[in-house]
C-alpha cells in the first residue's frame, strides 16, 4: 500500500470482484460490488466484499477510476 495503486472512489477489479472502493484501512478494503455473476453491466449488486491488504500483492489489480 506503500505506492497506493487505488484510493476511496475509485473503480478496481481484484481478482474476480469488480467494486468502488469505500473504505481503506490498515488492514483490509472495503468494496461496493458491482457486475456480479447474475448482472449485466455496471449495475451495483449490493454487496460489501472486504479483502485483506495482503492481496494486493498476490493479485492484479485493474484500475478504472
Amino acid at each position: 500500500m506503500v505506492r497506493r495503486p487505488f484510493s476511496v472512489g475509485d473503480r478496481i477489479r481484484i481478482g474476480d470482484v469488480k467494486g468502488d472502493v469505500i473504505e481503506l484501512g490498515y488492514l483490509d478494503t472495503t468494496l461496493w460490488e458491482f457486475g456480479a455473476e447474475y448482472l449485466s453491466g455496471d449495475h451495483p449488486s449490493g454487496r460489501i466484499v472486504r479483502f485483506s491488504n495482503s492481496k494486493v500483492f498476490n493479485e492484479y489489480i485493474h484500475n478504472y477510476f
